[in-house]
């Protein structure tokens, strides 16, 4: 794996010259990159006090604060997505999600007053790799190209699970609480006993909701089981609440910190693949996800002091964007063994590909275009990154390896056949 020093600040604009290898340049720990600050954006902090004054925690049912609602994305695994399970709903950090709802309230009040919406639909959450589109709620990688994510604004959860409820569910639930409850005090409502009756239910698609109070909300499902359970439950003394409900809770189990962010990245790794990856679209995003959760789970082992330092891996996928042959060795692939054929095909022929001197300039070129436009829009989103030292490395794997030093060596079998024909001519 090469480390080379980062270009000065001057050359972001220019692409990444990997023949230029500098020395490693080691970040000492106690050294806080300047580009790292644990101080909130001032614009954060000043939309939260404001709406701390105009609406107290203590003055009853009122519209929730950012704080207290949370932010999630869809955790969409390939193997949930053939089983056709439900994606798990996973809550944004603090910072995150505080920044998503005060994008999200203020395209809300641009909406409201007819004004044009501004270029602020698009937020950076998830350490820098990922941005919140609130105009279709989804979630875009940045620096590969993969399917979205969804994202969701948790009001209301579960409280055995903290579930958040979907947006339908979730708007029509707060509608009718605000309608009932809004500027009420919980103390002015009484304890619901066993056998009261409900003060309103509204109906969903297999479900239904019931309030018998501000802080009693109970969801219920119409399914033929759960209507068993409850017919049960009351006939021996159980009250329809304990006895198949659901409670809801208004508002996320913690509130989002503003703090809580990961540190700015101090250390970029360019992750190149080898054969295969035609074959395997998107594996080089997995390994990288797996890179990064190692990484992070040996900085907490072995060095939990160090705060201000992270370390990125980013897939540099240059086999998907080439062409190479047209799809000619595809067109005249025999049928028989089709399976066996299209694997070779997919991954052995890169090789073939490499060694070939009517290709092998498209493939180095193909790794070294990809590196620089991960580079470039790297150092754009990150500008205090070159300003502040921070090394880049090069992480290979296979024939990756292989295109890689033959770049940082400037190695071209072109050379050796000149030689070779220089050599015969005299």
């Amino acid at each position: 794996m090469e480390t080379f020093k980062s270009p000065s600040p001057t050359s972001v604009t220019t692409p990444l010259d990997i023949n230029n290898v500098g020395e490693i340049k080691l970040i000492n720990d106690t050294e806080e990159p300047e580009f790292y600050s644990p101080t909130p954006p001032p614009e954060i902090s000043r939309q939260l006090s404001s709406e701390a004054a105009k609406s107290p925690r203590n003055s009853g049912t009122r519209d929730l604060h950012a704080p207290e609602l949370r932010w999630f994305f869809q955790d969409v695994k390939e193997k949930v997505a053939k089983s056709g399970t439900k994606p798990k709903w996973v809550a944004m950090l603090g910072y995150d999600s505080l920044q998503v709802e005060l994008h999200y309230r203020r395209m809300q009040e641009q909406q409201t007053a007819g004004y044009k919406e501004d270029e602020v639909s698009r937020v950076t959450v998830r350490g820098g790799l990922y941005e919140v589109d609130l105009r279709d709620s989804m979630c875009y990688p940045v620096y590969w190209s993969a399917p979205p994510a969804k994202v969701l604004r948790g009001v209301w959860f579960i409280e055995s699970t903290w579930e958040p409820l979907e947006d339908q569910r979730s708007i029509r639930i707060e509608e009718e609480h605000c309608r009932l409850f809004h500027g009420k005090s919980t103390q002015d409502w009484p304890v619901p006993e066993k056998k009261c009756a409900a003060i309103l239910r509204v109906p969903f698609h297999n479900c239904h909701v019931e309030w018998y109070g501000p802080d009693d909300i109970f969801l219920y499902y119409d399914t033929t089981t759960s209507k068993i359970t409850r017919s049960v439950g009351t006939f021996m003394g159980f009250s329809k609440m304990t006895a198949s409900g659901f409670k809801l809770q208004r508002g996320y189990l913690e509130e989002a910190n503003i703090y809580d962010r990961p540190p700015a990245i101090t250390n970029l790794v360019l992750v190149v693949h080898g054969i295969g990856q035609k074959m395997a679209a998107g594996m080089i995003v997995k390994c990288c996800a797996q890179f990064r959760k190692q990484a992070q789970t040996m900085k907490t082992l072995h060095f939990p002091n160090v705060e201000t330092k992270r370390v990125e891996f980013l897939p540099v996928a240059w086999r998907s964007e080439l062409v190479l042959d047209g799809g000619v060795v595809d067109s005249i692939t025999p049928r028989k063994v089709a399976g066996l054929r299209n694997m070779l095909n997919s991954s052995a022929m890169d090789v073939l590909y490499y060694t070939s001197p009517l290709f092998r300039k498209e493939v180095v070129d193909g790794v070294r275009q990809e590196m620089t436009r991960l580079y470039n829009l790297f150092t754009s989103r990150n500008p205090g990154f070159l300003s502040s030292n921070g090394t880049v490395s090069i992480l290979a794997h296979s024939l990756g390896s292989v295109v890689i030093y033959d770049i940082i060596t400037g190695w071209d079998p072109g050379f050796l056949y000149d030689i070779y024909k220089e050599r015969d001519r005299k």
